[in-house]
């Protein structure tokens, strides 16, 4: 292997959990020190220069992964559609998709040591300003449409997020479809001089 290239300490070290989140997302608890090495294109000594154990690595990564200003450069470069009925089948799409990632992410990093009961609060913290972020952004998003619903923009988001975190938070093979939550949220919220 090739000397990588040196770094400041934080530019290496977010390079590492870069390279880290999409490995935690296809190797879950198998995910090894090697590999994340690996995928930096460093040594795997080269990680303990950085962090102390592949548990300090989860944490940090699934931090990084929840923090607003990932979720805010995402967001900003995120299109749901124009139309009501694409807005609504995106964004619960996006929401299922998103939950299934943290899902994965937390999972993954619990089973190796991470995300341990002292970064707790600061999950929880992390969890809270996301969730107002999304909140407040696809309230922003359905603003323009509230002419077209029976409910308010922020009614109309509780209601789209309920959906898409109840149909994300299911194990196995899911009943419904992304499609037949987007008939039904707006066809229980829409009103009927609007179709």
């Amino acid at each position: 292997m090739t000397r990588a290239t040196p770094l400041p300490p934080e530019e290496r070290r977010a390079a590492i959990i870069a390279a880290t989140v999409p490995l935690l997302q296809t190797q879950g608890e198998m995910i090894t020190t090697k590999q994340i090495a690996q995928a930096a294109g460093v040594a795997e000594g080269t990680l303990f220069r950085v962090f102390d154990s592949l548990s300090d690595i989860l944490d940090a990564t699934v931090a990084a992964y929840l923090s607003v200003d990932r979720l805010d450069e995402q967001l900003a470069h995120t299109e749901l559609g124009t139309t009501i009925e694409e807005k609504t089948r995106s964004a619960i799409a996006w929401i299922d998709e998103d939950f299934g990632a943290m899902r994965t992410l937390f999972a993954a990093a619990h089973l190796n040591g991470g995300a341990q009961p002292h970064a707790s609060s600061c999950l929880r913290d992390q969890l809270g300003l996301r969730a107002q972020a999304v909140t407040e952004w696809l309230q922003g998003q359905f603003a323009p449409n509230t002419h077209e619903l029976a409910v308010d923009a922020a009614t109309y988001v509780e209601l789209l997020r309920t959906l898409a975190l109840g149909h994300a938070s299911r194990f196995g093979t899911p009943v419904l479809d992304i499609d037949q939550l987007t008939r039904f949220a707006l066809d229980g919220a829409r009103r009927k001089d609007a179709a």
